[in-house]
């Protein structure tokens, strides 16, 4: 078999690769993208098409597509790998089709930059193997509307319906995109109208409402958004399943949940995806009435281990001490499929930043798989929950490991 990164006389096969694999129908199995569609185009670009080859036939026996995508990490925008599409002909399976299209993609992968690669697994145990890892997860919550009521509203509402209104909630997003890990910066119109913005209010029943508050001037400043869709939630009553909310701090989320409080008794709870630093339960008058549950549907894995350690965040108290003194501390990692992240990585903080040194594999202060190691550097684990994986040996405790990998709030909203 020979790997090939697909050009456009392939793009129906994998189509038809896809349709066989994740059975869905396609109604023109030969059509082929057309160059004056701009949205389209904009679907294809940063889109990278790879195949695995069965050189005695020339079919395509399977493969994934790669997508370019911006994740916030700390403080850094770094970029990120999607991978999607991954698929195998049935009569092509447990053959190591995709174990040899991953041990050449992901080399390529660091060799173009990314920081990180992503995905949605069918399996989390197939994608461990490549050295994938599940990340915090997705907190989601459900509450009575009615108890909403005890929030104080929003100065005005308005339907987003014009072009002003949606770029007033993109720049609501870019605002809570920037505190959060994992949250995906949404450079193209089409990330943006397909996680939030598309649907009628009236032929989809999506509705999206732009929320307003006064500033200490009086005027009206955009504070926060929801795209919601009603759900018949049995004999609970009708469910307001959100899409997104996003809220430019916390008297926006406040506002948010007391205009969603309108809605009752015409629906009767709320479902929204939280990032990790919102905790419901705290916020609310009746805790029993808020239930929470996490979604581990994405995993990650780190691509470029040295890029990734030096965006950790540094926050000012960690600053002031090394006025007194660096901070150093050491890892060794091992990556199988990325030989170019094998080795040991020396940090040292000093009061103009975070330094980090690659050398050759040594031992180290922590030794760390690449599964472990991704979770600590995006925030999912701390150094204390790490502690209890079976890829993790903490050799010397060292207070710049504990002040650096202290977990942080995520969030993930973002599929393909």
């Amino acid at each position: 078999m020979r790997l090939e990164q697909l050009g456009a006389d392939r793009f129906n096969e994998m189509n038809r690769l896809g349709s066989i694999a994740f059975t869905y129908p396609i109604s023109d199995p030969e059509q082929k993208p057309d160059p004056n569609d701009a949205q389209q185009q904009e679907l294809l670009r940063g889109r990278e098409r790879w195949g695995m080859i069965d050189e005695a036939t020339g079919r395509l026996m399977g493969g994934m597509l790669l997508i370019d995508y911006q994740t916030r990490v700390g403080e850094h925008w770094v970029k990120l790998s999607g991978v999607g599409g991954v698929s195998t002909l049935p009569e092509y399976r447990r053959a190591g089709v995709i174990r040899e299209v991953f041990r050449a993609v992901l080399p390529h992968m660091y060799e173009k930059g990314a920081a990180l690669s992503g995905l949605y697994p069918f399996s989390h145990a197939f994608y461990r193997k490549f050295g994938y890892e599940v990340y915090g997860g997705q907190n989601r919550v459900s509450v009575g509307l009615e108890q909403l009521r005890a929030f104080t509203g929003p100065d005005e509402v308005r339907m987003i319906e014009s072009e002003a209104d949606m770029l007033a909630a993109r720049a609501i997003y870019e605002r809570f995109a920037q505190t959060r890990d994992l949250a995906m910066r949404r450079e193209l119109d089409y990330q943006w109208k397909k996680e939030v913005m598309d649907g009628d209010p009236y032929k989809d029943l999506a509705y999206k409402y732009l929320l307003l508050r006064k500033d200490a001037r009086g005027e009206l400043e955009p504070c926060a958004y929801i795209s919601f869709k009603p759900e018949d939630n049995g004999s609970n009553g009708r469910l307001a399943s959100a899409r997104e909310a996003a809220y430019v701090d916390g008297d926006a989320l406040r506002r948010l949940l007391g205009f969603m409080s309108t809605f009752y008794p015409h629906y009767r709870r709320l479902r929204m995806a939280l990032p990790g630093d919102v905790n419901l339960a705290a916020l609310c008058p009746d805790c029993y009435d808020v239930s929470d549950s996490i979604d581990h549907g994405y995993m990650l894995r780190a691509v470029n281990a040295k890029l990734l350690l030096e965006s950790q965040p540094v926050t000012p108290i960690m600053k002031l001490a090394a006025q007194a003194g660096a901070l150093g501390m050491s890892i060794a990692l091992t990556d199988e499929f990325i030989p170019q992240n094998t080795g040991r990585y020396e940090l040292t903080l000093t009061p103009e930043g975070l330094e980090c040194v690659q050398t050759e594999f040594a031992p180290a202060d922590i030794e760390v798989d690449i599964q472990t190691f991704t979770q600590l550097v995006t925030g999912a684990l701390s150094l204390r929950q790490a502690g209890y994986r079976a890829g993790l040996r903490i050799n010397t405790v060292t207070p710049l490991a504990e002040a650096l990998f202290t977990g942080r709030p995520q969030y993930i909203a973002d599929h393909y």
